[in-house]
């Protein structure tokens, strides 16, 4: 991997944050009752944020010459240890 400046490892980080949202939220909304309509509502904004803070992220990481590919990589890593942590709620 492409040693990466502070600034392209935040931007990977960020990334990865970005797309750690956007599967949080998607989970969060199927736990709902079916009276949580205004909750619901509300995190599918916050999925709609984040899946456009992905998108620009994105498109910067486009402009760093040769490290697209290293900022993807810190993105993924940094949203899989997230995705990994284990939730006490959720199913054995």
């Amino acid at each position: 991997m492409a040693e990466l400046t502070t600034l392209e490892s935040k931007l990977g980080e960020v990334l990865g944050l970005a797309m750690a949202a956007q599967g949080a939220t998607e989970k969060v909304i199927k736990l709902l009752d079916d009276g949580d309509k205004q909750l619901e509502v509300e995190l599918k904004k916050v999925n709609e944020d984040a899946t456009r803070i992905e998108e620009r992220c994105t498109e910067v990481a486009d402009s760093f010459d040769g490290k697209k590919t290293a900022i993807l990589e810190k993105a993924l890593m940094g949203s899989l240890e997230l995705a990994a942590e284990e939730d006490p709620q959720a199913p054995a």
